[in-house]
């Protein structure tokens, strides 16, 4: 059985949308990779964001940390939602004149275990999108 490697978890894109009831979340798509025999294309589920706004233009050059448990999210790898504790969201426009959004954080892979796979730190950096119609 071959045991999971982290590298895998490449970002690929991500949108950000509000709810009717105006709360903020982003998902993040990873790049689709062989597990177990099957193919995955896990999602990074961030919700209830305290975010100024969804208008990518309002977003531009703003960075927010967070203390440990304040945005917490999950990734379903496994047959297992693993939490995932975001501490850093920043957002930069690329050289394309594009919003990226960087994501530092905490898998926690030990919560629900995942082949014996200890928490570990990341840093993704991909496009950002929005999807939102709501008007402010």
């Amino acid at each position: 059985m071959e045991k999971f490697n982290t590298k895998n978890l490449v970002a690929k894109h991500a949108i950000i949308f509000s709810s009717f009831d105006s709360e903020i979340s982003i998902h993040i798509f990873m790049e689709p990779f062989i597990y177990q025999d099957e193919i995955l294309s896990p999602i990074i589920f961030l919700d209830d964001i305290d975010l100024p706004s969804t208008k990518l233009c309002l977003l531009v050059n703003k960075a927010l940390t967070f203390t440990q448990g304040d945005l917490s999210g999950s990734i379903y790898l496994g047959g297992a939602h693993h939490p995932v504790d975001v501490i850093g969201l920043s957002f930069f426009l690329s050289r394309q004149n594009k919003l990226t959004v960087l994501v530092k954080g905490i898998y926690d892979f030990e919560y629900e275990g995942l082949d014996g796979i200890a928490n570990e730190a990341f840093v993704l950096n991909t496009l950002l999108s929005s999807c939102d119609v709501n008007e402010d």
